[in-house]
């Protein structure tokens, strides 16, 4: 993790240099899950966030 914030940095710098991008916000998501939450319900989606959907509610186990 320490190097690839090294490796944003730095693209981001030279997006900035060579493009003139302005970087206002970074979305930042925090989720806390119980231990004993399992199943592909809580698999990343394609942005890499976890959530539970719906057609896979019922079939998660929860033990």
């Amino acid at each position: 993790p320490v190097r690839r914030i090294g490796l944003y940095q730095e693209a981001e710098r030279l997006l900035v240099e060579d493009v003139g991008g302005v970087f206002l916000w970074h979305k930042q998501k925090a989720q806390l899950w119980k231990p004993y939450l399992k199943g592909s319900a809580l698999e990343p989606d394609h942005m890499g966030y976890r959530s539970w959907r719906g057609d896979q509610v019922m079939s998660s186990s929860l033990t």
